[in-house]
């Protein structure tokens, strides 16, 4: 367990700007708000302290989202300094490191955490409960975050972290793909008959030259847009049941397999996309 830190209910929320979420074996701070007013909140704050923060490092995309932001906030936060662990991967990898370290008594006091790993860490009460300093404190709010994003890091009730960002799924098409192949570029209504036509009319040539009508749609992320967009979804209403594996869903999954045929209209996965 970290003993490095102790920090206090106005220096969290501070980190906040992070967006991260906390480990509750880190010990870093309290529950409870502390009691005593704003003078004890101010001596706690003029404490300095470092905080341990397990996130993204791979490569230098990670290095320049993250340095920046780290530096920012330390100039911000003079009191503050934040000690990156830097570990290459994504949610996965992430989780793993963060397992590692708390089984071997030496946990983050705050750490990157993805949608996908959330509940799994929840449920294992790996994560502090934020919404006590939340609530003792007027600069924070839930409202200040979009609320889907927001509702990711909720469980039973209990806060278990902040969004960084969220993101939106949009399909980006070749305006000379489509003028080459003699089809009109999309238009309001354009329908998914429509997509697969031109996708069709766009796959021309053999080996190496072969140009392909789509990609990137084995990618989870879209599949689900599929589904949804269908009515279906990966999990049942109450999140206890798969029904990727059921209709409507399953149809879109098919449908998006049979592109990648020989002879279809996607990318295949044994070429790399740019």
């Amino acid at each position: 367990m970290s003993d490095q830190v102790s920090v206090s209910r106005r220096s969290f929320l501070r980190l906040s700007a992070l967006g991260v979420g906390a480990t509750a074996l880190a010990a870093c701070m309290p529950v409870a708000a502390p009691a005593g007013g704003e003078a004890g909140g101010d001596a706690a704050m003029a404490e300095p302290a470092t905080v341990s923060f397990l996130t993204q490092g791979g490569g230098e995309v990670a290095f320049l989202r993250y340095e920046p932001l780290i530096e920012d906030f330390q100039a911000a936060n003079t009191d503050i300094t934040i000690d990156p662990i830097w570990e290459p991967g994504g949610a996965i990898q992430i989780q793993t490191k963060l397992l590692t370290l708390i089984a071997a008594g030496d946990a983050p006091d705050s750490y990157w955490a993805h949608s996908y790993t959330n509940s799994g860490q929840a449920v294992r009460n790996i994560q502090l409960d934020v919404n006590p300093f939340i609530d003792a404190d007027d600069d924070i709010s839930g409202d200040d975050f979009l609320l889907a994003a927001y509702k990711d890091f909720q469980y039973e009730g209990r806060q278990i972290g902040f969004p960084r960002e969220t993101t939106s799924t949009v399909i980006i098409y070749n305006a000379e793909f489509f003028d080459a192949a003699g089809m009109p570029r999309p238009t309001d209504g354009w329908t998914w008959a429509d997509f697969i036509e031109c996708a069709t009319a766009m796959t021309q040539g053999e080996g190496p030259d072969r140009t392909y009508g789509t990609a990137d749609w084995h990618r989870n992320r879209n599949t689900w847009i599929r589904m949804w967009q269908k009515g279906g979804d990966v999990l049942s209403e109450d999140r206890t049941k798969f029904t990727m594996n059921q209709e409507p869903s399953l149809s879109q999954v098919v449908e998006i397999q049979d592109w990648h045929q020989e002879g279809g209209i996607h990318v295949p996965a044994t070429v790399t996309e740019a």
